[in-house]
């Protein structure tokens, strides 16, 4: 089959929102915002790096191109490719049925099909599960050869050695159509968050790009006229020894520009642990690092796994970090089981406390892939889609909370947002934030350059403030300005495009609000919800069970030999297999080989869990790997697994650990599966 020209597509996600959303135009600030989009599309970028050179590739990012409709359609393209997560998804499906209507084939990849393939493989030609580097160029050699499959899934974590550096040329006015281009350095994180997917999806160790590919990436991102970068990266100092390296040998190569550039990342708020590092990200000119905060409450935190955070005192971590110049961008959520009406009150002392002048907050919502999604769904609090509440599904939520009402919670939310966006209170976390000053980055300033370039933007902002017929407005700016030529007058800059920003985000707040008022009202005049049952996905895969027998032996060999207090040994293996089933029940038949990697990488991490590991620091203990007894051929192994054999019948440990992974799951096992 030919396969001349490709389309790849960003779509629009469902929402806009956050710190992606205030970078974009739009709002009072929109003159001062002349991006159309926060981030470059490096995921497309990527995928037309792996392609073949002969073939013709365009991308269409949505955000900045308009929305794809069957004028686009008509163009002579062979296949369509999708990426995204969750909730890009469903724009992608709208797309790629404008495309097949006219009997073009599309293609799905990216985190959102990686966590949930059982919902797009009948919306979609072919599939991609997981990272794409090796199984991306076999589709296109299928593909030509007419032996395309309908799913593609990578076993083998990719090297990050074999990712190529991103097509941006194919990327038109990337440096003024987006606030940043992006680069990553590694994937994966340690740790384990219920919420969160990225351990699934990206593994617990991180694994990391040689640094001569990232120096070259941003290199050549500065040359085509960069100055902001986002490295977009799981958490950016997951594995510390590699970040320190890749910003001693950065910070040579970015003084050396005529204008060094600006960067932004993720990363975890242990950070604050580490001055030597906090060092190095400030004389890198790292701008801003978003740290997942998540709750003011100690209870919520530990029911959602976030240890590097109920372990710490949060607001003096956070102080560390802007004590060098550095502004945190924080991400809280409301809704956790433990928080009840007063988490509003509560967020909003812990938030004016901590001097954070930007927050993303959120209802707390579950997305598939999660240990939250599988618990919940237990717990038959996940919303069906159809329900008469979809609206506020796709706005902000798709779980029934534990001590508030959905009205309670939004109504609590929307006036939290409305309390941190006001000109007093964020203007007291600026000034609170400048006064935690206390070391100027080394980092060459060239104001000549700086205004020679963006002259224009500054005046415009200064006049704008100066003249504002909004008396809180102008007083806001000036005590901001005042407070920061006080203490850090190197933050001018930054401290200004926050003041845009915060505009931005009051003007998304009034959009915002109406909508939460109708689902408001809907919540009142319909408590009651449709949910997904318990029943529906708590099924034991029959390959699983006949498996179980063959697991057991090689999966308690290595929890025996890694975990240090063996009383704990039982209830490891119990968390193991349900753990693994809640994830992979649906896809176990599908999983081949992979079955075998992700539930090791289910016993290590709950190995680590036990041991109370560090997760920042590798243990390299070797132990057994976990494979299928009958498959064994060497003798000593062999040998080994017998005595293994022996101690399970004597307590019959396998089927007790069975016994208690049906009680956690509640599934109701047919009589004929049950172990004797």
């Amino acid at each position: 089959m030919k396969l001349k020209r490709i389309l790849l597509v960003q779509p629009r996600a469902s929402m806009s929102t956050g710190f992606v959303g205030s970078l974009s135009s739009g709002g009072k600030g929109h003159s001062f915002m002349p991006f159309k989009a926060g981030f470059a599309p490096i995921s497309l970028a990527t995928i037309a790096a792996l392609s073949p050179p002969q073939i013709e590739i365009d991308i269409w990012d949505e955000n900045v191109s308009g929305e794809i409709d069957d004028t686009v359609a008509q163009e002579s393209y062979d296949l369509v490719g999708l990426t995204g997560f969750y909730l890009h998804l469903p724009r992608a499906v709208k797309i790629a049925n404008i495309f097949q209507k006219r009997g073009i084939p599309s293609a799905l990849g990216g985190p959102g099909v990686s966590s949930e393939p059982e919902a797009y493989r009948n919306l979609f030609n072919h599939i991609f599960i997981g990272e794409a580097e090796y199984t991306w160029p076999q589709f296109i050699r299928d593909f030509q050869a007419g032996r395309a499959q309908p799913e593609y899934r990578q076993i083998a974590k990719p090297d990050l050695a074999d990712v190529p550096i991103p097509r941006w040329d194919l990327v038109p006015n990337i440096a003024t159509d987006y606030a940043m281009a992006l680069v990553q350095t590694t994937r994966g994180c340690p740790f384990d968050c219920e919420f969160c997917d990225v351990v699934y999806l990206f593994g617990r160790k991180p694994r990391h790009k040689p640094i001569e590919n990232v120096l070259e990436e941003i290199v050549q991102l500065e040359r085509m006229g960069e100055r902001r970068i986002f490295l977009c990266d799981d958490n950016f100092i997951a594995r510390p020894s590699y970040t320190k390296e890749l910003l001693r040998r950065f910070i040579p190569v970015n003084n050396s520009f005529r204008r060094p550039l600006t960067f932004i990342t993720q990363l975890s708020l242990n950070v604050a642990k580490d001055e030597e590092l906090l060092k190095l990200l400030a004389d890198a000119n790292f701008w801003m690092v978003l740290i997942g905060i998540e709750s003011a409450n100690p209870e919520s935190l530990h029911e959602a796994g976030k240890s590097q955070n109920y372990r710490t005192d949060m607001l003096q971590d956070i102080h560390k970090i802007q004590s060098h110049g550095i502004d945190v961008y924080g991400s809280m959520v409301v809704g956790f089981d433990h928080d009840g009406p007063e988490v509003f009150d509560n967020t909003y002392k812990f938030i004016q406390d901590s001097a954070i002048p930007f927050l993303q907050l959120a209802c707390l919502r579950a997305y598939p892939g999660t240990k939250l999604w599988s618990r919940l769904l237990k717990e038959e609090r996940i919303l069906l889609r159809e329900s008469s509440q979809v609206d506020s599904i796709e706005l902000g939520s798709n779980i029934t909370y534990k001590n508030m009402s959905r009205a309670e919670l939004f109504q609590g939310y929307i006036d939290l947002c409305k309390r941190i966006s006001t000109f007093e209170s964020a203007g007291k976390r600026i000034e609170n934030m400048m006064r935690q000053v206390k070391r100027q980055p080394r980092v060459p300033v060239r104001p000549l350059v700086v205004f020679w370039e963006e002259h224009r933007l500054i005046l415009k902002m200064i006049k704008f403030f100066l003249f504002t017929r909004d008396r809180k407005l102008r007083h806001f700016f000036l005590n901001s300005l005042r407070a920061t030529f006080k203490q850090a007058p190197f933050m001018l800059d930054r401290v200004v495009r926050l003041m845009l920003r915060l505009l931005a985000y009051q003007d998304f707040i009034v959009q915002l609000e109406p909508h939460y008022k109708a689902l408001i009202e809907v919540e009142k005049n319909s408590p009651l919800h449709q949910v997904i049952g318990g029943d529906e996905w708590a099924t034991l895969p029959e390959s699983f069970q006949k498996e179980y027998k063959k697991l057991f032996p090689t999966v308690y060999r290595r929890v025996y030999e890694r975990i240090n207090d063996k009383n704990h040994l039982t209830d490891a293996l119990v968390e193991i297999f349900t753990t693994f089933i809640e994830r992979f029940c649906k896809e176990y038949d599908r999983l081949g080989e992979q079955r075998l990697v992700y539930l090791q990488e289910t016993c290590d991490r709950s190995i680590a869990r036990f041991n109370q590991e560090d997760p920042t620091i590798s243990v390299s203990v070797e132990a057994p790997s976990v494979q299928l007894v009958d498959r064994i051929t060497d003798k000593q192994e062999k040998l080994q697994i017998d005595k293994v054999l022996c101690d399970i019948r004597r307590l019959n440990l396998d089927n007790e650990v069975f016994k208690e992974v049906k009680r956690e799951l509640h599934i109701k096992v047919m009589p004929d599966t049950t172990y004797r």
